[in-house]
């Protein structure tokens, strides 16, 4: 009897880490696409901002 409620309560363990390790993992994934959306975001202000730079003749400190 004693070596069935080890069984299950290590059975009950293991399915409660593997939840919070699903969890977690789905958690890094979104953080993930969230950090390369911004990585994309600021390239490409950075680009369009270094395009209007080299447009202008008299760069504006201003606009950095």
């Amino acid at each position: 009897m004693k070596n069935k409620n080890i069984k299950t309560l290590l059975l009950i363990i293991a399915a409660v880490l593997l939840t919070l390790n699903l969890f977690q993992f789905n958690n890094n994934v979104s953080h993930n696409r969230l950090m390369n959306r911004l990585d994309l975001n600021l390239t490409s202000e950075l680009d369009f901002l270094r395009v209007e730079l080299e447009r202008s003749s008299t760069p504006s400190i201003l606009a950095v």
